[in-house]
């Protein structure tokens, strides 16, 4: 991902376990700001939260 403040990107690794599953996010993102480094981190998990909720609807999941 790459936009005016930052670049770099995520990886989401899934895994199943006891009928549960748990997505593991793997982060290497850079500011291209000095005054946006504090900020990456809350946007990343903004972003990520995003994606799983548009899965959850994709795939017509309750929560």
């Amino acid at each position: 991902m790459e936009n005016g403040n930052m670049q770099g990107h995520w990886t989401g690794k899934f895994f199943y376990k006891e009928g549960v599953t748990f997505i593991e996010f793997t982060e290497a993102v850079t500011a291209k700001k000095l005054v946006m480094k504090p900020f990456v981190g809350m946007y990343l998990k903004k972003q990520q939260a995003k994606y799983i909720q548009d899965l959850r609807e994709a795939l017509g999941a309750k929560r």
